[in-house]
């Protein structure tokens, strides 16, 4: 079930912004400024820095944190990660991540899509393809159009984020209606950037511990609720992911033109190609 309006909390059940961003990775906001904020609107998050699960060792009494990560793949697309504690993600995150960064950590990693879900399945981590219709590859949808990664890929990770903050309506509407065509597993997430958007996009479960969270996941017995930003809040995402890209931007800038135009430009050759020699058939 997706709705609009966050509701107060409830008993027993748990509500969690499972896509968020801190001073780990391309946001300015500290992970203890989250959990101040969390404690005190009473709902949880997972945590889902870019390429790290670093900043998930914080703890907190009051409410559900659940270890997570935001891969992005050498082919292009996000995938959101939960572990069911630190240490296993921490492990994760050394023995596959670590090595295989780039210049820019936040930015494509050296890992293929493929390898990184079949190890993550080796640590029962729960994978949901982040911001799925996104008009970049780094949305799952547009990869696979592009054939940057075969649709088969769809069915290994059966998880989808059907409400993602910093989408627009349009983009969200059809992530849930590819979800209930396809029964997935959904989740949903702020993507927030700031301290301001954090939880404004919720995915609630019965649950009181990660591990009964991420299993009410697989078992799709979770409602998503929240609603995108508005334009205001799209564009302070962007004054808060520049500065901390600009460091890397030489790195950034080439691997911005290799997935940007190199990338598309080889795959829309190859369309005019494919129109060509079929046209030229039929004469």
């Amino acid at each position: 079930m997706i709705k609009k309006e966050i509701p107060k909390f409830t008993e027993g059940f748990s509500g969690v912004d499972m896509h968020c961003h801190s001073r780990y990775s391309d946001s300015f906001t500290t992970v203890k400024n989250m959990i101040k904020k969390a404690e005190k609107e009473k709902f949880g998050f997972a945590l889902t820095d870019h390429n790290t699960v670093l900043g998930c060792r914080i703890k907190s009494e009051k409410i559900l944190l659940i270890p997570g990560m935001e891969f992005s793949s050498k082919e292009g697309p996000h995938i959101l990660t939960y572990f069911n504690n630190f240490k296993e993600g921490r492990e994760f995150y050394e023995k596959f991540i670590k090595k295989n960064k780039r210049k820019n950590p936040y930015s494509a990693t050296k890992l293929s899509v493929y390898y990184y879900v079949e190890k993550a399945k080796e640590f029962n981590a729960v994978m949901s393809f982040a911001h799925p219709f996104a008009p970049s590859q780094m949305g799952i949808m547009k990869s696979v159009k592009r054939n940057f990664v075969s649709e088969d890929l769809l069915k290994k990770v059966n998880g989808i984020e059907v409400v993602c903050g910093s989408l627009t309506k349009k983009m969200n509407e059809r992530a849930i209606n590819y979800s209930i065509k396809n029964n997935s597993i959904i989740t949903g997430g702020s993507d927030a950037h700031t301290l301001k958007q954090l939880g404004s996009v919720q995915t609630f479960a019965e649950a009181s511990t990660p591990e009964e969270f991420l299993e009410s996941v697989r078992k799709k017995k979770t409602d998503v609720i929240g609603k995108e930003f508005k334009i205001s809040g799209r564009a302070s995402t962007s004054l808060r992911v520049v500065p901390k890209n600009l460091k890397y931007f030489f790195p950034t800038l080439k691997l911005k033109y290799e997935s940007l135009v190199k990338k598309p430009g080889s795959y829309y050759w190859q369309r005019v190609k494919e129109s060509s020699r079929r046209l030229k058939d039929r004469t």
